[in-house]
């Protein structure tokens, strides 16, 4: 039974994205407005990709074929690029006008599965949070300013932009997308990997509104949150960016993602709003009537005392 349970956590996170764009779909009196407004970006998109390719398909195409001849190479590179050439100014442009549109969304679907209000963590998970999150500020510090700072602190940094943080604004998205930006030439690989890389700050800024809803408005205590399913929300996050990348259209199904982000929140909340015997990060906590400081813990683990 524990096997089946540890599967579905590893397979329905990244089906959520697909379960809410189904969800929303299925009821277009409810979500009408979220549904002109996919249209209307798929329309978008189509415009863009249509002036692209006329524009610079053929001299590129060309440009390929002088350097490595008539090969699907230069076929497959040439395409890619006006498909990246075409979606990516929009994929930027939706990092910073997309929010208000899918915080709507997520609140609708929210309300329409019976979740009007995300319930504030009990007590004890509070302080499992505020735990974590005090750990981890003490570990920033000690990689921004402790002795090996020269080192550590560009490290940190990097970390910080290339993984994405809780509510990281839309000029840090804007920097993480255009450098991995590239890989979009290379499909349908390339694309695969750009999803996955940018898929961790992709998951947790569908669950910005989530966090804010049960109170968890401290920065680090979000993060001490998306750590301890860090892998599920890049798996969401990869497919609904993955989505985003389709050519036409990616950038409607993208604002539908957040339908999924709200399920997946619903769905939370039945359980607790965590998985069944899994600790926060950092710790320290309370087992089994001991305290532990924890890294991260499951049901039937080893404890370290502290």
């Amino acid at each position: 039974m524990r096997a089946v349970e540890a599967a579905k956590a590893q397979v329905s996170p990244a089906a959520w994205p697909l379960r809410g764009i189904l969800f929303v779909a299925a009821r277009p009196a409810t979500f009408r407005r979220f549904l002109q407004a996919a249209v209307v970006y798929a329309a978008a998109s189509a415009a863009a990709l249509a002036v692209t390719a006329s524009l610079l398909f053929g001299f590129q195409y060309r440009l390929l074929v002088s350097l490595l001849g008539p090969t699907w190479l230069s076929w497959q590179v040439a395409s890619g690029a006006v498909l990246a050439e075409s979606a990516f100014p929009l994929h930027l442009l939706l990092q910073y006008t997309q929010g208000e549109l899918a915080n709507s969304l997520f609140k609708g679907v929210l309300r329409e599965v019976g979740v009007a209000q995300p319930a504030v963590l009990p007590p004890g998970q509070a302080a499992e949070v505020q735990g974590a999150a005090a750990a981890r500020r003490r570990a920033r510090g000690a990689a921004l300013t402790g002795p090996a700072a020269v080192i550590t602190a560009p490290a940190q940094l990097l970390a910080d932009l290339l993984n994405g943080r809780p509510g990281d604004g839309w000029l840090k998205g804007w920097v993480r997308l255009t450098a991995s930006g590239p890989l979009l030439v290379f499909w349908p690989y390339g694309p695969a990997l750009y999803a996955w890389i940018n898929g961790y700050a992709t998951g947790i800024s569908h669950h910005q509104a989530y966090f804010q809803a049960k109170g968890v408005t401290d920065r680090e205590e979000q993060e001490a949150i998306a750590q301890s399913r860090a892998g599920q929300y890049r798996r969401f996050g990869a497919t609904a960016m993955g989505l985003s990348l389709l050519p036409i259209v990616g950038w409607g199904l993208s604002v539908l993602s957040a339908a999924g982000a709200a399920l997946w929140a619903a769905e939370l909340e039945g359980s607790g709003g965590r998985q069944p015997g899994r600790l926060y990060q950092g710790g320290p906590t309370v087992f089994d009537g001991q305290e532990y400081g924890l890294v991260e813990m499951e049901e039937g683990s080893t404890a370290i005392k502290r």
